[in-house]
């Protein structure tokens, strides 16, 4: 996680360092950076304007923790907004730590559970202004972040939040296990008219789609093979026809998995760079140990080791294959989905 915390003052400085340490003995792994805007401090100014210096760096951060006035924050921040869905947290506390308020990204980005933290730590106050904490009401962009689903349509999430803010019931269909008790305003949802709900998939197909919201669940593994020096555009065609053909969600995709003969094939490291999905390779001696009923090709054990590349790839760290191996022009392709549960 990336963090970034702008300090107006030097007492702002002071804090911010003492929130900053504190932050990285509960996650080690935090990779910060703090800038000033005081002459007091100029060894630690950034070279020009500190509004600037944000707006070119905005995206680059999940967390931007403002040690200033609002005004400010909202003066350096303005002209980058784009959606509560694309926007990191931002969190504004005053110098003296009296007010911690969540500013942007409440739900979606987590600010609400920033300013929480950070109010804990420095003895603030926190300031949340979302309706549904406020009621203390079901949250569908909490729970979609808390769970690690994608939500489909931010539109028909605003309008699922407007339902159960106004005591209507929602529906939830759940394609995979749930733990713990649905919230209020959550019922089962068994097809009744006119009722919108929230739907669990990773499938493409939607049902009742004006009044349903799909959440989409991250667990399919897509296992590839492919003729060297295949350039993406075929990998792009074949991977696009595979899923239509199978109903699958191509955001539900969170990995693309193959043998490592093929760790340095332009045209799969490209697609997987343009999808920002990550790709990992097996050595064939561990493919060829797993077990299972997988499609054979002489051809394919010939040249690589192992009977069939994309199938045992996408199981290689566990889960079903669903979907067995589909040849396409210069490509080959299988898919695996893993086991995932939702929680309340």
């Amino acid at each position: 996680m990336k963090v970034l915390i702008v300090s107006c003052s030097k007492n702002g400085y002071e804090l911010g360092e003492k929130v900053r340490k504190e932050w990285i003995l509960h996650e080690p792994d935090l990779t910060t950076e703090h800038i000033v805007k005081t002459k007091m401090l100029p060894e630690l100014s950034v070279e020009g304007k500190m509004e600037d210096y944000v707006r070119e760096h905005f995206t680059e951060y999940e967390i931007i923790l403002f040690i200033c006035a609002t005004g400010i924050a909202v003066r350096a921040i303005a002209p980058v907004l784009r959606h509560k869905s694309l926007d990191p947290a931002v969190v504004v506390l005053d110098d003296k730590a009296r007010h911690c308020i969540s500013l942007l990204s409440g739900h979606a980005g987590g600010a609400n559970a920033y300013t929480h933290m950070i109010a804990a730590m420095t003895g603030a106050d926190p300031v949340i202004t979302t309706a549904s904490d406020l009621d203390g009401k079901f949250a569908v962009d909490v729970f979609a972040r808390d769970n690690g689903l994608f939500v489909a349509n931010w539109k028909t999430a605003k309008f699922i939040s407007v339902e159960i803010l106004s005591g209507k019931e929602v529906g939830l269909l759940s394609e995979y296990p749930v733990e713990g008790d649905m919230p209020e305003g959550l019922v089962s949802y068994e097809g009744q008219e006119n009722m919108m709900y929230i739907h669990i998939t990773d499938r493409k197909r939607e049902k009742g789609k004006d009044q349903c919201l799909k959440l989409i669940v991250p667990d399919l593994v897509l296992g590839i093979g492919c003729r060297k020096d295949t350039p993406q555009e075929m990998v792009e065609e074949a991977v696009s026809t595979f899923c239509q053909e199978n109903e699958l969600d191509f955001r539900a995709v969170s990995e693309l998995a193959s043998i490592d003969l093929k760790a340095e094939e332009k045209g799969l490291l490209a697609f997987a760079e343009k999808h920002k999905i990550p790709f990992k390779t097996y050595p064939a001696e561990k493919l060829s140990a797993l077990e299972g009923d997988f499609s054979k090709s002489e051809f394919v054990e010939s040249v690589t080791g192992v009977s069939t590349v994309c199938e045992r790839a996408a199981v290689c760290e566990g889960g079903d294959l669903i979907v067995k191996k589909t040849c396409y022009p210069q490509v080959t392709l299988a898919a695996c989905r893993r086991p995932f549960s939702i929680r309340f």
